[in-house]
C-alpha cells in the first residue's frame, strides 16, 4: 500500500510532499483541497515543479491557488512558483 493511500485523516504537510517527491501527484483531489493554505505556498514551487497531474488534480490546485490568494503574495514576495500556473492553466483559463 502506498504512502499516499495510506493518508486518510489529515493532511501532508509541506515536507512530508518533498519527501514523497514525484509521488506527491498521487494525490487525490480531495487531499490536494484539505492541504493548508500555509502548506501550499511553502510548496508551490516544488508542487510546480511536478508533471503528471491529472485534470482533477489541476482543478484542485486551482482551489486551492485561489483560496490562499497566491496572486497577493506572488506579488508581496515576488517568488517563483515554477510550473504551477502553467499546470493549472492547461485547462483552466484566468
Amino acid at each position: 500500500m502506498s504512502f499516499i493511500k495510506c493518508i486518510v485523516a489529515g493532511t501532508l504537510t509541506c515536507d512530508e510532499m518533498q519527501l514523497i517527491g514525484s509521488g506527491v501527484t498521487a494525490l487525490t483531489s480531495e487531499q490536494i483541497v484539505a492541504m493548508t493554505d500555509d502548506d501550499f505556498l511553502d510548496c508551490a514551487s516544488f508542487l510546480g515543479s511536478q508533471s503528471g497531474w491529472d485534470n482533477s488534480q489541476r482543478s484542485a490546485l486551482l482551489t486551492v491557488s485561489k483560496r490562499a490568494n497566491v496572486s497577493n503574495w506572488l506579488a508581496c514576495f515576488e517568488i517563483d512558483i515554477g510550473n504551477l500556473f502553467f499546470i493549472i492553466e492547461q485547462n483552466h483559463r484566468f
